[in-house]
């Protein structure tokens, strides 16, 4: 039984952090290297309670709201929901961007809630959604700020592909670059996942100085530019510190 378990989340895990969308049994099954009538059961089980959607027609699987679901309550028992949206609020009303929440999960980000900008063009990353740490600015903040031993394991582990012509592909080039967001406070994504999009964040440590989370604005790089990202920037900085030092400081 305890296997099974392990087998069962580590497969919901891989399909989490997959930039595939959509899933067979038969591609699970290889990947996994694990019998195909054993991830057809795993499959089904969670399709059943709703971590998982299996669409009839192509018989293929993809994530449900479930994980969306747990995710938001943790974020809301650990108190980080409570802390952080009076500041996202206020974010929002100064930048006038659409304003976001992810934690980090493996080599991914996962945006866990958010305030929509009120411009008709903007973002559209819904809650929910997995973008890879190294080319988003909220993946980089948090990057940042790990430990150095925990920061080399998701270094070694990453398959760096280029999604826009932005895109950091070398290490060396990623590592200079968290050196600089470091100094500056506050990481940014000039258009590194999609293009025409920048994204300015900054991360929000717990009592150990450790990233739990980090904030963001984002919005299309007309808007986000020159120095309104360096003004957005410092202004996310000092609300993610004082974030940081209300969370730390209730745990």
């Amino acid at each position: 039984m305890l296997k099974v378990a392990h087998r069962t989340l580590e497969l919901l895990e891989y399909i989490c952090t997959s930039p595939q969308k959509e899933f067979s049994v038969t591609e699970l099954s290889q990947r996994l290297g694990l019998n195909k009538t054993k991830v057809y059961r795993m499959l089904r089980v969670l399709a059943e309670r709703d971590y998982l959607r299996h669409d009839e027609k192509t018989g293929r699987y993809h994530l449900g709201l479930k994980p969306l679901e747990l995710g938001t309550q943790v974020a809301a028992k650990t108190g980080l929901l409570e802390v952080v949206s009076p500041y996202m609020e206020k974010l929002s009303r100064e930048i006038k961007e659409t304003i976001n929440l992810a934690v980090m999960r493996s080599n991914k980000i996962v945006y866990i809630h958010k305030i929509e900008s009120p411009h008709f063009l903007r973002t559209d990353l819904r809650v929910g959604t997995s973008v890879p740490v190294y080319c988003s600015a909220l993946g980089k903040a948090m990057l940042a700020w790990l430990p150095e031993q925990e920061q080399e394991k998701i270094l070694g582990a990453l398959e760096m592909v280029a999604y826009t012509p932005h895109t950091i592909t070398c290490l060396e080039d990623l590592k200079l670059e968290l050196k600089r967001i470091r100094d500056k406070g506050y990481a940014v994504d000039n258009e590194e996942y999609i293009s025409g999009i920048t994204c300015i964040a900054a991360p929000i440590l717990d009592g150990h100085k450790k990233p739990v989370a980090a904030i963001s604005a984002a919005g299309p790089s007309l808007r986000l530019n020159g120095e309104k990202i360096t003004q957005s920037g410092e202004l996310i900085a000092r609300y993610a510190a004082e974030i940081s030092f209300r969370y730390g400081y209730s745990k």
